[in-house]
This record gives structure tokens, sequence and C-alpha cells, in this order.
């Protein structure tokens, strides 16, 4: 098993998982499209998980992060632990405070956010924020 993160260049998004909706898959792809930096995670070849940061603004020292993963991560999930740590750390030199996202019901994503650093807010409907700060920010 060989696990890969790699930046994201030009990526065809064409639907290739049934528990994708056609509205979700355009929705990820704009966010691919904001993102000025853009990752893929794989399993042997395989997209486990893609992930960007938007910055608030051009200057900005903030940005939001956004995370599609499917089964793959979930059946990897130690390497992609390790990988994570790493990918926060680097993210962080960037954008001293990444802030997103996670459904409120994503327990293990809570979780593996609250692991990275991860300092939440109030549920707001169906999904509760998070911000993630550099330790000198």
């Amino acid at each position: 098993m060989k696990v890969e993160i790699t930046e994201g260049g030009d990526f065809k998004f064409i639907p290739r998982y049934e528990s994708v909706s056609h509205r979700d898959w355009e929705a990820l792809r704009k966010c691919y499209d904001l993102s000025q930096e853009r990752y893929v995670g794989t399993v042997d070849g395989c997209i486990a998980c893609m992930w960007g940061l938007v910055p608030t603004t051009l200057l900005s020292n903030r940005a939001y992060i956004w995370l599609f993963h499917n089964h793959l991560v979930e059946d990897h999930k130690f390497a992609f632990i390790r990988h994570s740590q790493r990918q926060v750390e680097r993210m962080l030199k960037v954008y001293p405070e990444i802030y997103g996202d996670c459904v409120v019901s994503n327990e293990t994503g809570h979780n593996w956010l609250r692991w990275l650093g991860a300092e939440f807010g109030p549920q707001n409907g169906a999904f509760t924020p998070f911000t993630i700060k550099a330790s000198n920010g």
C-alpha cells in the first residue's frame, strides 16, 4: 500500500462516487477552483481525499479549509493521521489561522480536528465551525 499526498493541479471533475451527488460534486469543484493551495491524497493511485485552502482575501493570513474524503481514508487512517499533522503544520506557516466547518454528526471528524488543535465554535445548523491557529499566531 502506498499513501501519497501531492499538490493538486488541473483535475477533471467527473463524478466517480455514487455516494456524492451531482450538486455536492459541483460544490467540490468550485472549492477546488477557488483554492490557492490544493492537495490530493491517494492510496495506490486511487483518490482517497482532496482539500484546499481558500484565503479570505488575496493578502489574508486566514484561509478556509475544505475537505473531501472517502472510505480509503478510514481504511488507512493511521497513514493519513501522520500525513495530516505534517500538512497542518505546513499550512499554518502560510496561513496562521485556518478555519472551516465540520458536519455536526461527524464525530470522527471532530475528534481528528481536535487532535490537530482545532477549537470549535457553537453549532450552526448542520455544521460546527472550527479554527486551528499557529502556536505563535
